[in-house]
């Protein structure tokens, strides 16, 4: 069995490996820096430790829902060789599938590690290391 931390982007469910989230945040004071990618709001710091913030929407191409800053949330998460803070909408939960409910994305699908269906409902995998490679 599998597991994903799952989160709503705009009414859909994505999701991130559970081995790649390490916490969720409220939203953050962090200070912008200049010269960045637009999906890059600023860094922040946690525990002394500096994080890109990365506003997720941005990122994927997706459509600003218009959501005031102060009422996401914030998801750290990261690879082997890199952590940052992802601005999601809601938390959906730390969640279980098969492998055989998992369609791998197909080449040139952007972000997608796969998509799960689950609950009825479908969940899009991102690959962590392709969201994170700026």
């Amino acid at each position: 069995m599998n597991e994903v931390i799952s989160f709503f982007l705009n009414n859909m469910e994505y999701a991130f490996g559970t081995k790649d989230g390490f916490e969720v945040l409220k939203p953050v004071k962090f200070t912008g820096v200049p010269l960045t990618p637009r999906f890059i709001k600023g860094i922040f710091s946690v525990r002394g430790q500096l994080l890109t913030l990365v506003d997720l929407k941005k990122r994927l191409g997706l459509k600003s829902s218009g959501r005031p800053l102060a009422s996401s949330l914030v998801l750290v998460a990261g690879d082997g060789h890199m952590r940052a803070g992802f601005l999601v909408d809601k938390l959906g939960g730390v969640k279980g599938y098969d492998r055989k409910d998992l369609t791998p994305a197909k080449k040139g699908d952007g972000f997608l590690k796969g998509i799960v269906k689950c609950g009825g409902g479908l969940i899009r995998v991102l690959d962590m290391e392709k969201v994170l490679t700026f």
